[in-house]
């Protein structure tokens, strides 16, 4: 390092680089922490009933019970994929402790 820059034995710093340094530093941080939520995707009934392997009319059913409802896209049933994930954790968890 330069001894200009330096003065016993302090590293001297332009204040606006500093700043800029700080700045970035603490958005860098920010987007870390507060992490922004990921969109969900969405899937067709047939997926979903592929996937949980039941009827679609077994979805209906689910979605008239408030157990796995439904959201219309563009006039066209969708479901959130991270709440299907759901059922099917659930039912795998389900499953090991019940052959244990």
């Amino acid at each position: 390092m330069p001894e200009e820059l330096t003065k016993n034995g302090l590293v001297l710093v332009d204040p606006n680089c500093l700043k800029q340094l700080l700045a970035d530093v603490v958005n860098e941080a920010i987007e870390r922490h507060f992490d922004k939520p990921k969109e969900d995707k969405m899937l067709k009934i047939k997926e979903v009933a592929a996937l949980l392997e039941t009827d679609p009319s077994t979805l209906w059913h689910w979605d008239k019970e408030g157990y796995l409802k439904k959201i219309y896209i563009g006039g066209k049933p969708r479901y959130k994929e991270s709440e299907v994930m759901a059922i099917l954790e659930g039912r795998q968890r389900t499953k090991k402790t019940n052959t244990q």
